[in-house]
C-alpha cells in the first residue's frame, strides 16, 4: 500500500516527542546519543525555516494518580524531576510550545489542538521515543485530526527495534509517510517540506506500478532477442561508457563527494563489469545442453528484477546487476538512492544510447517507501539489493512472504590482524588508508584492526606518529578522509565515537577535520578516529560505523607471540563477514586465517581490496542473502534452472 504523498505547498509543524531523560535511559548508550543529535538537528532546521516546533512530554504526579495503570509501581518522569527533563542538547525546550500528557499520545490534549490550530497546519513530522509506542499513537493522533504526517527513520528511535520497524511499516502504509533521512524532508519558508535531491521520496510512489507494468510487458521482447544482439548493445553500451568517463568521473565525485581519483576507478570498474556481464554465455555453462537422452537443461531469466541500490557506488554497482540482468534475458527496474539518483540515471541514459530498449530499463525515485513498494509488486520476479542489515532483512521479509528470489549485499565490519612478524609503522599508511578512504563509506573498508598485546604500544605509536608528521600537513587527503555524505551521517558518527569513549574505548588519534570546504559550499565533516576497546561486546566493535572510525582490539600474546586462534575470535565475533584481512609474511598465519575466515573476501596485506568484475563478491553471515556478485555468480542469480523430460 502506498504512503500518503506529502502536500506540495501548505504549513508545517515538528512535533517531538518524549525526549526526557527517564525514556532515553532505555536506549542503549550509543543510540541514545544518535537519537538525541538527531533531533536536535532537526529541531535547530526547522526553527531556523520558522517552522514551529511543539514538544510533547510526559508527566506524572508524585502520587502516581495520574499515571497509566502498567506504571503503578514503578513511575517515570516524575514531574520536577531530572527523569521529566529534556537532555542537555535539548534543553533550550523553552523556546518551543510544551504540551504535557500522561499517556502515549500527543497532540490529543486541548494545548495540542490548539497548537495546531494556532498556526494553521496542514502537515507535521513527528519525531522522537518510543517508535512503536509515543511516536506511533502521536501520529495517528495528528491523521485522525486530518492532518498529513511525516516520519524521518532516523530522527525515531526505540528500545524494541522489531515492534518500531512493524509500527514505521503499518503506519508507512496508512497514516504517515516514512522517509529515510531527515535531510529529506528540508524546510522553506513556505512551510511544505520539499526533496533534497532530484525524486522526492514521499511522491513516487505512484510511479511504481507503471514502470514495472512497462517492464513486464518487455521482457518476452527482450528476452527472445538472440545473444549475440543482446551482446552487442552491452559492448556498445561499455564503449560509451568508456566514451564519457571524465563526465561520469565528475558527476560521481560531485554528487556523493567521492575523491575524483576514486570516481575514475569507479568508471571504469562500470565498463568492466558491463564487458565481463557480455561474455557470460562464452563458456557454454548458461547453454541449453542434453545430459541424457529426454532429457535437458535450459537456464530461464527470472523475469522483472528489482533492483534497490546504494548511493556510495551509484554507478558501478547499478553497472554489474543492469548489465547481468538484460544479458540473461532479464528486464529491471532500477531504485536509486535518493542521494544518488541523478548520477545513476546517466547511466542508464548510457544504456539507452547503446541500443538498450527504454522499457527494458525501468527507473524510480525515493526512498524507503518505494523500495517496499517495488519489491511488493506482484508482476516483480527477484529482487537485488545492497544497502544496511536492516534495508536488507526488511526486503528479505517481503521476498520471502513472496517466495521470489533475493540476492542481498549488506556491508561489512572487517577485520584486520596484524602478524607477529609485520613492521608496523610501514604498514600503518596503507591500513590508516584501507579505514578512512572516502571517509570509511565502502563496505570493503576495514572497520577494526586485530594486534598482538605485546605490540599494542608500537601500533599507537606508529598511528600517532603518521597522523601528526604526514596527515596534518595533507589537507586534500584529511578533507576526503573526514567528509561524510550528509550532515545527519556526521551527527551518528559522532555520537557513537562519543558513546564508545564514555563506555570502554580509549582514543588513540584524532586526525582534525578541515574547518570548512575548499569549494565554499556546505558540507558535513567527521574527524577519523582510531580508538582501543578491549570488550568485544561494545556497539563500536559490534556495528559498522560506515564512517572513518578504526577500532584497535588487542589479541593475547603468548610468550611474545600472537595468539593467532583469539585473533580470530575476535576478527569473527561480529554478525557480518565479508572481508577479512592479513598483514603478515608467515605461510602459516596466513593459511590459519584462511582456514577459519568466516568471510566471502580474505585479504592478504594492508591495502584496500582491489575489487575484480570476475571474482565473486558476497559476503557470509549477515553480510549477504543469496548468491554473490559479479561474473558467473551473477548468471546464478538471474537465471533459473529448468529441466525438461520428453517421453515421446
Amino acid at each position: 500500500m502506498s504512503s500518503p504523498a506529502l502536500p506540495p505547498r501548505g504549513h508545517l509543524g515538528l512535533v517531538i516527542v518524549d525526549m526526557q531523560n527517564d525514556f532515553l535511559a532505555e536506549l542503549d548508550p550509543p543510540e541514545r546519543e544518535r537519537i538525541i543529535g538527531a533531533v536536535a538537528a532537526l529541531r535547530d532546521r526547522c526553527r531556523a525555516a520558522g517552522v514551529p516546533v511543539l514538544q510533547v512530554m510526559t508527566e506524572v504526579d508524585p502520587t502516581g494518580e495520574d499515571a497509566m495503570p502498567h506504571w503503578q509501581g514503578a513511575l517515570r518522569c516524575v514531574r520536577g524531576t531530572r527523569g521529566a527533563q529534556a537532555p542537555a542538547a535539548l534543553g533550550d525546550a523553552g523556546l518551543d510550545s510544551l504540551e504535557t500528557k500522561q499517556h502515549y499520545a500527543g497532540l490529543a490534549s486541548h494545548a495540542g489542538h490548539s497548537w495546531v490550530q494556532e498556526h494553521n497546519l496542514d502537515t507535521v513530522i513527528v519525531a522522537g521515543i518510543h517508535t512503536h509506542a509515543c511516536v506511533r499513537e502521536t501520529a495517528l493522533a495528528a491523521y485522525r485530526q486530518g492532518l498529513r504526517v511525516a516520519i524521518a527513520r532516523d530522527t525515531v528511535a526505540s528500545y524494541d527495534e522489531d515492534h518500531a520497524a512493524a509500527s514505521l511499516d503499518w503506519l508507512s502504509g496508512r497514516a504517515a509517510t516514512v522517509v529515510e533521512d531527515s535531510l529529506s524532508l528540508v524546510v522553506e519558508s513556505a512551510g511544505a517540506p520539499q526533496p533534497t535531491h532530484s525524486g522526492d521520496p514521499a511522491t513516487n510512489l505512484g510511479e511504481v506500478s507503471q514502470v514495472v507494468d512497462a517492464a513486464h510487458r518487455a521482457r518476452r521482447e527482450w528476452s527472445a532477442q538472440p545473444l549475440s544482439a543482446r551482446r552487442a548493445a552491452l559492448v556498445a553500451w561499455a564503449d560509451d561508457i568508456a566514451a564519457h568517463h571524465d563526465e561520469l568521473a565528475r558527476a560521481i565525485s560531485a554528487q556523493v563527494h567521492k575523491p575524483l581519483a576514486m570516481a575514475e576507478d569507479e568508471v571504469r570498474r562500470s565498463e568492466s563489469h558491463i564487458r565481463v556481464a557480455s561474455d557470460l554465455y562464452a563458456t557454454g555453462r548458461w547453454n541449453d545442453r542434453t545430459i541424457d537422452d529426454g532429457v535437458t537443461v535450459r537456464h530461464v531469466p527470472l523475469g522483472v528484477v528489482a533492483l534497490i541500490m546504494p548511493w556510495n557506488n551509484p554507478l558501478a554497482i547499478p553497472a554489474g546487476k543492469i548489465a547481468a540482468a538484460l544479458m540473461t534475458g532479464n528486464t529491471i527496474v532500477i531504485k536509486p538512492s535518493p542521494l544518488a539518483d541523478s548520477t545513476t540515471r546517466l547511466l542508464v541514459d548510457s544504456a539507452l544510447r547503446s541500443g538498450i530498449p527504454a522499457d527494458a530499463i525501468g527507473v524510480v525515485s525515493g526512498g524507503a517507501d518505494t523500495a517496499r513498494e517495488l519489491a511488493a509488486s506482484p508482476l516483480i520476479d527477484g529482487v537485488a539489493i545492497t544497502g544496511s542489515i536492516a534495508a536488507g532483512r526488511s526486503i528479505a521479509q517481503q521476498c520471502a512472504e513472496r517466495g521470489i528470489p533475493l540476492q542481498a549485499e549488506l556491508g561489512g565490519n572487517n577485520a584486520l590482524i596484524l602478524a607477529d612478524d609485520v613492521d608496523i609503522p610501514s604498514v600503518v599508511p596503507a591500513i590508516l588508508h584501507n579505514a578512512w578512504a572516502f571517509a570509511g563509506q565502502r563496505c570493503t573498508a576495514i572497520r577494526r584492526v586485530i594486534v598482538p598485546e605485546s605490540r599494542l604500544a608500537e601500533w599507537e605509536s606508529a598511528v600517532a606518529s603518521f597522523i601528526d608528521d604526514v596527515l596534518h600537513n595533507d589537507h586534500a587527503l584529511t578533507e576526503s578522509y573526514a567528509r561524510v555524505i550528509s550532515p545527519s551521517a556526521a551527527e551518528r558518527i559522532r555520537a557513537e565515537v562519543a558513546a564508545a569513549e564514555a563506555s570502554s574505548a580509549r582514543l588513540v588519534a584524532r586526525l582534525a577535520a578541515p574547518a570548512h570546504s575548499t569549494s565554499g559550499t556546505t558540507v558535513a565533516h567527521v574527524e577519523p578516529v582510531v580508538v582501543v576497546c578491549r570488550d568485544a561486546a561494545d556497539p563500536i566493535v559490534q556495528r559498522e560505523s560506515f564512517g572513518p572510525v578504526l577500532v584497535t582490539q588487542p589479541a593475547r600474546s603468548n610468550a611474545g607471540a600472537l595468539d593467532v586462534d583469539h585473533a580470530m575470535e575476535l576478527a569473527n565475533g561480529v554478525e557480518q563477514g565479508l572481508v577479512m584481512a592479513v598483514c603478515s609474511s608467515d605461510d602459516a598465519v596466513i593459511a590459519e586465517v584462511r582456514a577459519g575466515a568466516r568471510v566471502g573476501i580474505v585479504s592478504i596485506g594492508p591495502g584496500p581490496v582491489p575489487v575484480h568484475a570476475e571474482a565473486p563478491f558476497g559476503g557470509w553471515k549477515a553480510s549477504g542473502v543469496g548468491p554473490p556478485e559479479h561474473g558467473e555468480w551473477d548468471a546464478q542469480f538471474f537465471l533459473r534452472p529448468q529441466a525438461e523430460y520428453r517421453s515421446l
